[in-house]
């Protein structure tokens, strides 16, 4: 999807370590995950519409993720099929 690089990536996720904030889900349900999206304020017409980083201080708002993307990507961050 032409997202930040991984260098910038792991400069994130050391910074947010470095500060004690979460950087996965281990566990959670991704059923669970994604109806909790579905009430995200960026909710718009049942579609939710992503922030997706493109670089250091760089987004692009309001993107659509395939589905299968983004269960792949909650697996990644450790999510768990199921429901519970």
């Amino acid at each position: 999807m032409d997202l930040c690089s991984i260098e910038e990536l792991n400069r994130v996720k050391r910074l947010l370590t470095a500060y004690s904030l979460p950087i996965d889900i281990p566990g959670l349900p991704i059923k669970p995950l994604k109806a909790a999206l579905a009430l995200d304020k960026k909710v718009l017409a049942g579609r939710v519409g992503f922030v997706l980083p493109r670089g250091l201080g760089k987004v692009d708002w309001d993107c659509s993720v395939p589905e299968a993307v983004l269960n792949e990507a909650l697996l990644c961050l450790g999510a768990v099929e199921g429901d519970e």
